[in-house]
């Protein structure tokens, strides 16, 4: 599916949704948490692969101890798609569910 390149003003408002999470950083989406361990960062982890794999939107994971870094955004136009938010707002579900963790 293709997707098309978001305006500055549909990614403002957008952005409004998923803040809870997630800045926005040079046209990307950057999520940054901290879990109590390096176990509990990669389940977090393994639940957002197989979420992008169902999404076909892969974002750039870094993981070091508990900390861990999601960059997301549209390679194909490099910037900004709906696509990017639906992502984030699947990644802040599961975020949800473990909030009580940091």
């Amino acid at each position: 599916m293709k997707y098309s390149l978001l305006k500055q003003e549909e990614i403002n408002q957008k952005y409004e949704s998923i803040l809870t999470f997630w800045s926005l950083e040079k046209n990307k989406l950057i999520c940054n948490c901290k879990f109590p361990n390096f176990s509990i960062a990669f389940s977090f982890l393994t639940e957002v692969a197989i979420l992008a794999e169902k999404m076909n939107h892969h974002p750039r994971i870094t993981n070091t101890y508990g900390n861990v870094g999601l960059e997301i955004w549209t390679h194909d136009v490099n910037g900004l798609t709906k696509l990017d938010f639906e992502f984030a707002e699947a990644v802040n579900k599961l975020l949800d569910m473990r909030r009580n963790l940091f």
